[in-house]
């Protein structure tokens, strides 16, 4: 059979090339996913900011299913001054204690019919659209969920059994229950912004309920503001006030199985990577809050928040990453002086972004839509990164990219990784809530 080559319109800009026959196979379907799996790698880290903004930490071990690294949490000492013809100062302990977590799994699917596939055989290349107009759906999802995940949310509290909650991923906020037949929600801790119409939510009142066998699930109708959305009416029963929601349906959850995000790192209270900062009193990052009350931000409390950070933890935060909404509050106080700098993460994409001076160098100043309105993060890169058990790629272990799904006549094509979000040193890190914005310009997922 004559090969033919040629190229079409790709989704993540530009073109692809492609290599099939008029006859084609699923080896070309296959073929078509590696091409795509670069263009895929290159938009998250180019659309998703705050993912690529974290480094690949190299220290991450990985020992049996664990992911290990060294973490600094006290001063090592050894050093002191002394009288003339005096011992030295004792040698400082050069030891740190380890992290362990385990590594968390993401992964997507690309779906497409023996009816598709058979009809591709009609013409040279088709098989190549029909593997394209896949990934767009794969790339618009994974781009948001990874960078919902980096950000995180910590619900504060207990549950509505009366549990404390514990320092668990994969909640997403705290509602209320809007009643039989009505479709409003209000959510009590979180943001509408980590949502999106069509978005599948498990509901349940305790976390283990969240994590544990098929409950009671909504499917997200409309945003309708910062913390109020709408739900399909009848998607699910009647659930009380102060139930907790995470991604999921009755089939499957994502509570305590998504990667440990920013909002559990620049924490002040409750383990992380098996440190308790109970029994290790500077594992714990530092927050400025104002009990729940709003305050105007200002150049003072932007100082005070590096400051506060460097005097607990001996490093300077070399980031602001929160919601645009408070990215233009700092904007703001910058009056005459707004700078834009280039900034280079990890992917290699340069960007201007807005600048502070953390009183060391200019740092960007990052907006995430999944940030809480009212809250910023600041994190010290050097002691953050992701860790691997695998990168991202096509699951083919078994030396077949597509396989059948189920008793069907489907063919899905597993994409994904194995990871962990990695804190190095904890109390390098801080969180400010409390902030004042202005909510009359935002928009809304629609």
């Amino acid at each position: 059979m004559a090969t033919t080559t040629g190229t079409g319109d790709n989704p993540f800009g530009g073109s692809y090339e492609y290599k099939g026959t008029a006859s084609t196979t699923s080896l070309d379907f296959a073929n078509m996913l590696k091409v795509l799996h670069g263009k895929l790698q290159a938009t998250l880290n180019k659309e998703s900011v705050t993912w690529d903004w974290f480094q690949e930490l190299d220290d991450v071990e990985l020992r049996g299913s664990s992911l290990q690294w060294p973490v600094h949490t006290k001063r090592s000492g050894g050093v002191g001054a002394i009288g003339e013809g005096e011992t030295l100062p004792t040698a400082g302990s050069t030891s740190k204690p380890r992290a362990i977590a385990v590594a968390k799994e993401v992964y997507g699917r690309v779906n497409l019919s023996l009816k598709v596939m058979e009809a591709s055989k009609s013409r040279d290349g088709a098989f190549a659209s029909a593997v394209a107009d896949s990934m767009q759906d794969l790339e618009d999802e994974l781009k948001q969920s990874l960078n919902r995940q980096v950000i995180g949310h910590k619900v504060d509290g207990t549950e509505t059994g009366g549990a404390a909650i514990a320092n668990q991923t994969g909640v997403i906020a705290r509602v209320d229950d809007p009643g039989t037949g009505v479709k409003t929600v209000t959510i009590t801790d979180g943001s509408a912004f980590q949502l999106y119409p069509g978005m599948l939510l498990r509901v349940a009142t305790e976390v283990d309920d969240l994590a544990g066998s098929a409950e009671d699930h909504w499917v997200v109708d409309s945003i309708t503001s910062a913390t109020t959305f709408n739900i399909v009416t009848g998607a699910a029963a009647a659930v009380v006030d102060g139930d907790l929601i995470c991604v999921g349906d009755s089939s499957f959850t994502s509570a305590r199985s998504e990667l440990i995000g920013l909002a559990h790192i620049c924490d002040d209270a409750d383990e992380l990577a098996s440190i308790h900062p109970t029994e290790t009193t500077s594992w714990k990052g530092f927050v400025s809050s104002n009990s729940d009350t709003n305050r105007n931000l200002s150049a003072e409390l932007l100082d005070a928040m590096f400051d506060a950070v460097y005097d607990q933890g001996g490093k300077r935060p070399d980031a602001i990453i929160a919601h645009s909404s408070l990215c233009r509050q700092v904007k703001g106080l910058m009056e005459n002086d707004v700078r834009y700098e280039p900034q280079t993460f990890r992917g290699g994409y340069e960007r201007k972004m807005l600048v502070w001076n953390n009183g060391e160098k200019d740092v960007p100043v990052i907006p995430d839509k999944h940030v809480p309105l009212n809250r910023a993060f600041f994190p010290h890169r050097a002691s953050i990164g992701l860790g691997w058990m695998r990168k991202f790629g096509w699951v083919d272990t078994d030396g077949s990219t597509f396989s059948r799904s189920g008793n069907t006549t489907t063919f899905d094509a597993v994409y994904g990784a194995m990871l962990e979000v990695c804190c190095k040193q904890r109390n390098a890190h801080g969180r400010m809530d409390d902030i004042k914005v202005n909510t009359t310009t935002l928009g809304l997922p629609a």
